[in-house]
């Protein structure tokens, strides 16, 4: 999706407190050939209510309109539509979405059959998942706020982000005409990167208290398209230009990257950017000073994009090869600065 803006926007995303919305479904009925019993329950795990929340899941429409009988809604509302002649969208709808399992324990009851009770090849439903007990699906849609959210997406994104560990008691500035290479799982309470200076982050996490990127300071991977976390708690700035590589554009090199932001401040990215911006309790200005390219997903209490930036959505999808090497060998070994 791309969508250049000509004003400032603001825009207000849902995002989890504490990262994780789930959506879990059973069949009472999994070896039936004539009735699907789905059971449905949320587990809300943000540390705040959540409202108007919609939960969608699709039944196959190849044996005729599916009937849909409310057994047991748990204050919830029921939505049945039909988005082709084959597919039907069933919508739970829930006001405010309170904290912890959503409505109790054994969840919303549906029943699902056809109009005359024929056999119907369940596995045929897009949201169908072959279980007697409870298991998250990652086969139905969630859409918070006007928010579409695919609940196994919302998984991915934040399955990264941890309670913040011990940043460690490091400072390291890299001056102009000095690079530096990080391995997984390093960390500082302090990373300044002046105009000049080059920072590699590896695959895996780094772990940074204050993070301070001059403008002039460039940004490189050690492994690009590849899962790289950046975890950030406390002053942030974001100037650095991302380097970019041969056949490996800005766009490409947004799949493996995500930036998790723990604090509250209101934090600016004025510069290109491609990759996730994951801040649940933070507002975040992108594109303030001339026109920007961002590629990514961004996740935060508050955004606000400014006029002229052009922003592309580019999903988390990093590369999930085995990895071999991280850096030529005409490098330096892997924590050491140039």
């Amino acid at each position: 999706m791309n969508f250049s803006l000509v004003k400032t926007f603001i825009f207000v995303v849902f995002v989890c407190n504490v990262f994780a919305v789930t959506v879990e479904t059973m069949d009472e009925q999994v070896n039936s050939d004539n009735l699907t019993v789905l059971r449905l329950r949320i587990n809300n795990e943000t540390g705040e209510p959540i409202y108007n929340t919609r939960v969608k899941y699709f039944v196959s429409g190849e044996s005729g309109r599916p009937i849909v009988d409310a057994y047991d809604l748990g204050g919830a509302s029921l939505d049945v539509d039909s988005l082709n002649e084959s597919l039907w969208e069933v919508t739970v709808v829930v006001d405010t979405l309170p904290l912890g399992i959503f409505p109790y324990e054994s969840g919303i009851c549906l029943g699902i059959h056809s109009a005359n009770w024929q056999s119907r090849d369940k596995s045929r439903d897009p949201s169908y998942m072959v279980s007697s007990s409870f298991v998250v699906n990652d086969k139905v849609e969630l859409n918070v706020n006007g928010n579409h959210l695919p609940n196994a997406e919302l998984l991915v994104l934040y399955s990264g982000m941890r309670i913040f560990l011990e940043e460690g008691d490091s400072v390291l500035v890299i001056q102009s005409g000095d690079t530096c290479f990080f391995n997984d799982n390093d960390r500082f309470r302090m990373l300044k990167v002046e105009l000049g200076g080059v920072v590699y982050f590896p695959v895996g996490n780094v772990y940074v208290g204050d993070l301070q990127l001059d403008a002039g300071s460039l940004i490189k991977f050690s492994k690009p398209l590849y899962e790289t976390n950046l975890h950030v708690k406390g002053e942030f700035i974001w100037r650095g230009n991302f380097s970019l590589y041969h056949q490996i554009g800005l766009e490409s090199l947004a799949r493996g990257f995500r930036l998790f932001y723990y604090g509250n401040k209101r934090i600016f990215f004025d510069a290109n950017w491609g990759g996730t911006i994951i801040a649940p309790n933070a507002k975040i200005i992108l594109g303030q000073t001339n026109a920007k390219e961002l590629y990514g997903q961004f996740y935060a209490n508050e955004i606000v994009i400014h006029q002229y930036a052009h922003l592309t959505i580019v999903h988390f999808d990093p590369n999930k090869d085995k990895i071999e090497y991280a850096l030529t060998k005409e490098s330096k070994k892997k924590g050491d600065c140039l």
